[in-house]
C-alpha cells in the first residue's frame, strides 16, 4: 500500500505499523502549550483526556484548527495526497486514571483498500516513566479487525499477553509519530507529578470514505454509517442519527472473530524478530 513518497519509509511504515518523521520547532510546541493552558489553566482533567471528550464547540474548532495549520506542512512533505481531521489535545493525568492498556483506535476507512493514519506528538519529553506511547510492531495485519463505539474488542480475552509484548516509544518533546488506526497501541503510567500533554491528529487517504460503527445494545447490531469528517468532532453524547455529517447505510455482516493466544505469539514472534527500532 503505497502512503509515504519515500519508498524505505513506505516500507517500514507498513512492515512495523508506525513511524517517526519529523520534529515540531521550538516556537510551535511553545504556541501548542499556550493553547493548551488557555482552555485548561483551571481545569486539569483528572482521568485520561481528549479534547474531543469536551461539549464545547468553539474550543474542539480553535484546537483542531491550529494542530491542523502546524502539522499540514509537515504530512505534505512526506505523504501522498491525505485529508488531515480529529486534531486534539491528548492528556495522561498522574496515575492509574490516567493509563491505557493495549488497544486498537475506530477503523474510520476500509482498511482492505484504503489507509488511515493517527498522528501523535509530546510536549514534553515522554518515557516509560510519564506514559511514552507503546507499540506491538506488526500489529496492525495479525487479523482484520472493525472497530467503533462499544463495538466487540476481538482481542479482549489476550490483554495481559499483548501487554507483555508492547515495544516502549520513547519520544522528544516536538517529535511527530504515525501509526495505523488498527495497530495494538497503548502508554505507560504516567509517574509524574505533570501531566503528559500531547496533540493528536488523523490523516487518511485522499477521496477515501470515512465509515462509523456503532453497536447499538437494544437490536445487538453493529450499525454502519458514511461520515463527513466533521461527524467526529460532533459526537460526544453516545447516541447517533442520519444527518448531514452522517448516513445509516446498513448492518454490518462482519462476524468480529477472534484470536488464539498460540495465533498471536507466532505473528509477534515474526513481527518482533524482524523489528528494528528506527528513526527518519
Amino acid at each position: 500500500m503505497h502512503i509515504l513518497k519515500d519508498p524505505d519509509q513506505n516500507n517500514y511504515l507498513w512492515n512495523n505499523g508506525f513511524i517517526i518523521l519529523d520534529c515540531l520547532e521550538e516556537s510551535e510546541v511553545f504556541l501548542l502549550k499556550k493553547l493548551y493552558l488557555k482552555w485548561h489553566k483551571d481545569n486539569k482533567p483528572k482521568a485520561f483526556y481528549k479534547s474531543y471528550f469536551s461539549n464545547n464547540i468553539n474550543y474542539k474548532e480553535e484546537v483542531e484548527q491550529e494542530i491542523t495549520r502546524i502539522i499540514q506542512p509537515k504530512i505534505s512533505n512526506y505523504f501522498l495526497p491525505s485529508e488531515p481531521y480529529g486534531g486534539m489535545f491528548v492528556v495522561k493525568p498522574k496515575g492509574k486514571n490516567g493509563h491505557l492498556p493495549p488497544h486498537q483506535d475506530w477503523s474510520f476507512v476500509s482498511e482492505k483498500i484504503h489507509w488511515s493514519l493517527n498522528m501523535w506528538c509530546p510536549l514534553d519529553d515522554v518515557n516509560e516513566q510519564n506514559g511514552n506511547m507503546q507499540m506491538l510492531p506488526g500489529s496492525h495485519r495479525f487479523m482484520q479487525t472493525i472497530r467503533g463505539f462499544n463495538t466487540k474488542d476481538q482481542y479482549s480475552r489476550q490483554k495481559e499477553m499483548l501487554n507483555n509484548l508492547m515495544v516502549n516509544v520513547p519520544m522528544k518533546k516536538g517529535e511527530i509519530i504515525f501509526f495505523f488506526h488498527g495497530i495494538i497501541h497503548g502508554s505507560t503510567k504516567n509517574l509524574n507529578e505533570q501531566d503528559r500533554v500531547s496533540i493528536g491528529l488523523s490523516l487518511k487517504q485522499k477521496n477515501a470514505t470515512t465509515y462509523f460503527h456503532y453497536y447499538n445494545e437494544v437490536t445487538k447490531d453493529v450499525y454502519v454509517y458514511q461520515t463527513q469528517l466533521d461527524f467526529y468532532k460532533n459526537f460526544t453524547g453516545g447516541k447517533i442519527k442520519s444527518s448531514d455529517q452522517s448516513k445509516y447505510i446498513g448492518k454490518t455482516a462482519f462476524d468480529f472473530a477472534s484470536i488464539t493466544d498460540n495465533e498471536i505469539k507466532n505473528k509477534a514472534k515474526m513481527a518482533l524478530d524482524g523489528f528494528g527500532f528506527k528513526r527518519f
